[in-house]
């Protein structure tokens, strides 16, 4: 457990940069500003802990994107969304009101967004909710039930409930179930008769095309990650209890975290679109064995070398391991007239990241009416198996195959 920040301050400037274009011309909030550059002074605030940039103090240097400044009551805050320039004394920012919500409110009917520069204080967000205590002495104008005002803002907001997303195009409404897929995007649950999506939460405000709130399932956690808000962190198949924000094309990246701010994020336990093209047999007490079969398909339309996926994603084998490997491959014509049936069987040895084909591969061929195909095997770092086909010219051609591999792990 760390000590809350609560930064006592001056904000010294406020400068409107970006306006409000997408309500009705006839609101009193069309082009109203809701983004300010700002220049904020801060004060240190010690405390007891060694751990902060500055042991035993935090200052300018500790302030974060995701932080807020409030400056007098009534719950009017602003949103820090871009640091530029920071030392421990001074910050330039870009701040933003949260949802619009300054605007909103604004009891003099004139859609003013803005809170008043001079003295205030900065704080942060943890789990969805404002810390704030202990309130910095130095604010004497600030009168205390004016943070209850603030966590009533949060409640409101649901900001301990629910998630910003901005989405190009997303077309959700509220009450809409979703998942979210192997990339990152947000996607309406689906279900079908080979498959269904585990739903990650449902929508509580569609704010305009691009933009939404919805509510996770499970709750939130307090941990630092890297990234912006609504950043994705996949299980890092090279890091065993890792996440990476990393996507590329040699593993099936799965979604594990979803960060919210600088200190909370949501689990991401998803099982989305459920396949059973992959099976495993392992022993709890023999620890260098595995079998594994796998589907493995592709379509051509010609004579394009095409490379057999999984799902779309290539197959990684273990490092420091000897594999046997049977391919049983069956393919067909899309008219249904010809097609072919094959067996390729080899031996690979990983070694310090470096997998080599041993000898050459056995073909064996139990029909094959799809004249000038072909099928080979072919392997390349870090530690990929690939199986290669050729289909004709100017045919359609779906190939399935079954990979049965047997592992024997050597140190």
């Amino acid at each position: 457990m760390k000590p809350t920040k609560v930064l006592s301050c001056n904000l010294y400037s406020l400068t409107p940069t970006e306006y409000i274009t997408e309500n009705d011309i006839t609101w009193v909030s069309h082009n109203q500003p809701y983004r300010w550059t700002a220049t904020i002074n801060v004060n240190q605030q010690p405390h007891s802990w060694a751990g902060s940039t500055t042991p035993y103090f935090y200052n300018g240097l500790d302030i974060l994107v995701g932080d807020f400044v409030v400056t007098k009551g009534q719950a009017r805050i602003l949103k820090i969304i871009e640091i530029s320039n920071q030392t421990d004394q001074t910050i330039t920012c870009v701040l933003e009101d949260d949802d619009r919500l300054n605007v909103y409110i604004d009891p003099f009917q004139i859609a003013d967004g803005s809170i008043l520069t001079g003295d205030g204080f900065v704080f942060s967000v943890v789990n969805g909710m404002p810390a704030l205590f202990p309130l910095p002495e130095a604010t004497p104008d600030f009168l205390d039930e004016y943070v209850s005002q603030i966590i009533s803002r949060f409640a409101y907001q649901q900001k301990n409930k629910t998630i910003d997303i901005n989405q190009i195009g997303h077309g959700f409404i509220v009450n809409d179930l979703i998942t979210l897929n192997s990339i990152g995007d947000y996607t309406l649950a689906s279900y079908t008769q080979d498959s269904y999506d585990s739903i990650i939460g449902i929508v509580t405000e569609s704010e305009d095309a691009d933009n939404f709130k919805y509510q996770p399932i499970g709750q939130f956690i307090n941990i630092n990650l890297p990234g912006a808000p609504g950043t994705v962190q996949y299980l890092d198949p090279a890091n065993p209890g890792k996440v990476s924000e990393v996507i590329d094309d040699i593993f099936p990246f799965y979604p594990a975290l979803i960060k919210i701010d600088n200190d909370t994020a949501v689990f991401a336990t998803l099982n989305f679109n459920h396949s059973t093209a992959k099976l495993e047999i392992t022993s709890d007490l023999i620890n260098w064995a595995k079998v594994e079969t796998i589907m493995l398909t592709a379509e051509t339309a010609d004579a394009t070398p095409t490379i057999l996926t999984l799902d779309g994603a290539n197959v990684s084998l273990e490092d420091n391991s000897f594999y046997s490997f049977t391919l049983d491959l069956i393919a067909a014509d899309t008219q249904g007239n010809a097609g072919l049936h094959k067996q390729l069987q080899g031996t690979l040895k990983i070694k310090a990241g470096a997998i080599n084909l041993e000898g050459d591969a056995a073909e064996t061929i139990f029909n094959d009416m799809l004249t000038g195909n072909q099928v080979s095997v072919a392997v390349s770092q870090p530690n990929i198996l690939q199986f290669i086909v050729i289909g004709q010219p100017t045919t359609g051609i779906r190939w399935n195959s079954r990979l049965d591999l047997t592992k024997v792990t050597a140190l």
